[in-house]
């Protein structure tokens, strides 16, 4: 968070100097368990607030103890603060996500070998004392012969 309201305050400063015309963020988007979609939010310029501001201007009142200027740039600062947050919750709950699948995904593989290593030892268990019961009715026949 402290870096974000830094980039928020940089991307502010570029935005009030002309420096930045707009500002689109392209994240992933959570839509279900394993599932995200890849987003693109339009951040800047914020068209809506533009417009109700020419209203409040009218009112010299609200200005009384900070500029306009001043104002406004805060505004967009919390504004630009908060939808990055946002986004980047959202991004962190996809990846979140993708990673408990990812999980479970390892935990059934892990299940499956477990099964077929225990059925490839009982059979090998299987074969040896097969084998060691051959050995004994061999030996058995062998000595029974002489």
């Amino acid at each position: 968070p402290g870096y974000l309201l830094e980039i928020a305050e940089d991307v502010v400063g570029d935005y009030t100097r002309d420096m930045i015309a707009n500002l689109d963020v392209i994240s992933a988007r959570f839509t279900g368990a394993g599932k995200c979609t890849v987003a693109t939010t339009s951040v800047l310029p914020i068209s809506k607030t533009l417009r109700r501001n020419e209203q409040i201007q009218r009112d010299d009142n609200l200005w009384r103890y900070q500029s306009r200027s001043h104002l406004l740039q805060t505004v967009i600062r919390e504004y630009l603060y908060i939808t990055l947050y946002q986004l980047i919750l959202e991004s962190l709950v996809s990846e979140h996500s993708m990673r408990l699948v990812s999980a479970e995904s390892a935990r059934q593989w892990i299940e499956e070998t477990q099964q077929t290593v225990k059925r490839q030892l009982s059979a090998a268990r299987r074969e040896n004392s097969t084998q060691e019961i051959l050995d004994i009715v061999s030996a058995s026949r062998k000595k029974n012969r002489r």
